[in-house]
């Protein structure tokens, strides 16, 4: 630090720092999770964390995403416990998951995304992990783009030419990539994502903004 000529910024500063980091990346994550929820609820019935935390909506994509049809007794420790137990979920606390703290909370959506995934994927990939084989799909079908270079679900994404060269890679005539070149890294990623909601019927689980930031990953920071 003598020679940089840069001052260490107090730690009560740096938690401060931490704090709204962690904040936003958990807004970003309850975000994608109530509009997932909502693809799959009908009159979308998920606004925002105390919806991920009523246990009904919870049971609700449960059902769906096992193919167990679970009554909830009432009890919210007992539900808890039985909705973990469906998803095979060993780690999460039941009763931080009845308390509804985040974390817990969190990790039980994220549980249902990937028993969905196993039952709902594509043979014979759905047996693997989800992220994995997320990224393997990306990689073989981007490899013929010199410019993309996927290696994670952070840094691969922020500035849309990747998510462009997905949907070039389906049909050329969607996306021009010389126009994607010259286009700012937030114009990418609406074009992307609105081009894939009108000729795919692909949901929306992020907006411009979320994918921009550096908290987005599919490997689940909070497990």
């Amino acid at each position: 630090m003598l020679f940089t000529g840069t001052t260490a910024k107090p730690k009560r500063d740096e938690k401060k720092e931490k704090k709204s980091d962690r904040d936003e990346k958990y807004d970003i994550q309850e975000s994608v999770f109530v509009r997932w929820g909502n693809s799959l609820l009908a009159n979308e019935p998920l606004k925002d964390f105390r919806d991920l935390s009523d246990l009904k909506y919870i049971n609700s994509i449960a059902n769906i995403a096992t193919g167990i049809n679970s009554n909830l007794t009432g009890n919210r420790y007992e539900d808890c416990c039985t909705l973990l137990n469906n998803v095979n979920d060993m780690k999460t606390s039941p009763q931080e998951l009845a308390e509804s703290q985040q974390k817990a909370v969190l990790a039980m959506w994220w549980d249902l995304v990937q028993t969905f995934w196993k039952r709902f994927g594509p043979d014979p990939i759905r047996e693997e992990k989800l992220s994995e084989a997320i990224k393997q799909w990306c990689l073989e079908v981007t490899k013929d783009y010199e410019a993309v270079s996927v290696c994670d679900f952070t840094s691969s994404w922020r500035d849309g030419y990747a998510l462009n060269c997905l949907l070039h890679s389906f049909d050329s005539k969607l996306v021009d990539l010389s126009v994607i070149a010259e286009s700012t890294a937030t114009d990418r990623i609406e074009y992307a994502f609105a081009t894939a909601e009108k000729r795919f019927k692909v949901a929306r689980l992020l907006n411009v903004k979320g994918t921009c930031a550096c908290f987005v990953d599919v490997d689940v920071p909070w497990m």
